[in-house]
């Protein structure tokens, strides 16, 4: 933080935190709004949650676009900082979770906290092994979300069912 400020000062420059600002906020909103303009429509999504950045976004869009959308976020069990926040209902960091999902890897922030508690249906997680299976080629992300929807029972019912699926490919 001292390097920074020093940085800071010295150029003018303005701090962007990766998710925890409301500019980045806004711009992970518009993957939701693509996904409903190239939908008929939706009746739940799933987002990858660590700091909380892509699922705010989800949420800024669809609770003011389309509030009836269920929207559950996703997160890897030994990194499941989030999930144990939203039962409790108050932030519980955890700084140095265990996962090959390394972008999920980051606690939540007071203004993404904001979002997730507000608008997220539930935060569900994926076992370990789930991940650790991922065929070549697919991303962490996508294999933690079909765990998801293949193996949780809150997606029953749920018949339009759409994934956020973000993050780097898991090297082979």
């Amino acid at each position: 933080e001292a390097v920074f400020a020093e940085v800071e000062a010295r150029t003018g420059a303005e701090f962007v935190h990766p998710y925890n600002d409301p500019r980045v906020i806004a711009g992970q909103g518009t993957c939701s709004k693509e996904l409903m303009e190239q939908t008929d429509g939706l009746d739940a999504v799933v987002a990858p949650i660590g700091g909380g950045g892509m699922v705010s976004g989800t949420c800024l869009t669809l609770s003011n676009l389309a509030p009836e959308v269920k929207i559950f976020a996703a997160e890897p069990e030994q990194a499941d900082d989030a999930a144990r926040s939203f039962k409790a209902g108050h932030i519980i960091a955890d700084d140095a979770p265990e996962t090959v999902a390394d972008g999920l890897k980051v606690p939540l922030k007071e203004l993404t906290w904001h979002f997730v508690s507000n608008h997220v249906s539930d935060i569900l997680t994926v076992s370990r092994d789930d991940i650790h299976n991922v065929p070549e080629g697919n991303s962490v992300d996508t294999e933690l979300l079909n765990g998801i929807v293949t193996h949780d029972s809150r997606m029953v019912g749920l018949i339009d069912l759409h994934a956020v699926v973000s993050g780097a490919k898991l090297d082979g």
